[in-house]
């Protein structure tokens, strides 16, 4: 997320649909970081395939900055909206 070119108010306004997916792409990370927290918790011995899954979750969740700022910038639209 890039700051506005403006210093006032009016400038934030702008980008605020762009900080509001900002925070939307955050909450579900957050989400998704504490339930993988609790769930390794509960494994007695972490093994290849674990892993490789863990791995496989990780690239899938480093994708979200890229989606939440397509749809921020692309007001919602339906493309962006559904990926």
């Amino acid at each position: 997320m890039s700051a506005p070119d403006g210093y006032t108010f009016d400038a934030l306004k702008l980008i605020l649909l762009i900080f509001l997916t900002y925070v939307l792409s955050f909450i579900y990370l957050g989400i998704y970081w504490n339930n993988h927290h609790h769930l390794l918790q509960a494994v007695n011995k972490v093994n290849e395939k674990i892993l490789w899954a863990n791995l496989n979750l990780l690239v899938w969740l480093s994708l979200f900055p890229f989606e939440t700022d397509w749809m921020g910038k692309n007001q919602f639209e339906e493309n962006p909206t559904a990926i």
